[in-house]
């Protein structure tokens, strides 16, 4: 079966809203699925399936095996960009240089 490391691993994650109030229309739910979508591209997990309710939702995702290869500084900036405004990224850039 090999190593818990070198297999994918699977989460099923289910969020309520608080007070279980009904605060996501249409509108909301896309912005979800956007922001889900993005953090997907950013860690590298993979977003298998989902729901998305009016005041929950369920996610069951994929988590690749451990990875040897570490990020360089290049893509790190570059899935920062992803989530962050210009200035921020270039913030960071700039520390990464000084380091």
């Amino acid at each position: 079966m090999g190593r818990a490391e070198d297999r994918s691993a699977h989460y099923y994650v289910v969020s309520r809203i608080v007070d279980q109030d009904f605060l996501l229309d249409s509108k909301g739910k896309e912005q979800f699925v956007r922001f889900m979508r993005m953090y997907e591209a950013i860690c590298g997990v993979r977003v298998l399936t989902y729901c998305i309710m009016s005041n929950h939702f369920h996610i069951l995702g994929e988590v690749p095996p451990k990875c040897d290869q570490q990020l360089d500084n290049a893509a790190v900036i570059e899935r920062l960009s992803m989530i962050y405004s210009k200035e921020h990224v270039a913030m960071v850039s700039e520390q990464q240089q000084n380091i």
